[in-house]
């Protein structure tokens, strides 16, 4: 009796699902800004890059244009450069203080901004950044 009546309720809220048309995923609409890359081999007096290595500084700019809120985070951008290798954002972001790209969720309408730190080879060159979104299409800004 008691699997019948389990049986009952699953059908039930499967039935329920599929008519509002519940989705997994959000559809989340962003648009991405980026400034040109500056290049340093240092940002402050606690934050050198490696060896042979420099930093590649952008002011990043995620705006909501959706109807759902949207988490933008640093995480979410990654830098490729010339040769196609990706690079993650680096701790140095942090250095910035307070003026580094935030991790946050940003109402409809509404935007984050903030700047955002990579390091890569002395010898590589910026070309474009890419936004991923957990949820959501991929945003790639090509750079000068």
């Amino acid at each position: 009796m008691k699997a019948k009546l389990y049986l009952v309720i699953t059908l039930a809220l499967l039935l329920v699902i599929s008519i509002s048309g519940c989705s997994g995923v959000p559809n989340e609409k962003v648009s991405v800004i980026a400034s040109d890359p500056e290049y340093y081999t240092s940002l402050a007096p606690y934050s050198e890059p490696k060896a042979d290595h420099k930093y590649v500084v952008f002011s990043v700019e995620v705006k909501n244009e959706g109807k759902e809120n949207h988490h933008a985070n640093p995480n979410n951008i990654t830098l490729v450069d010339i040769n196609d290798y990706s690079y993650a954002y680096d701790v140095a972001t942090h250095a910035l203080e307070s003026k580094e790209f935030p991790a946050v969720d940003v109402r409809p309408g509404s935007k984050a901004a903030g700047l955002i730190v990579f390091q890569i080879p002395g010898d590589a060159e910026a070309k474009k950044l890419i936004y991923k979104p957990m949820f959501g299409n991929e945003v790639s800004i090509s750079l000068k």
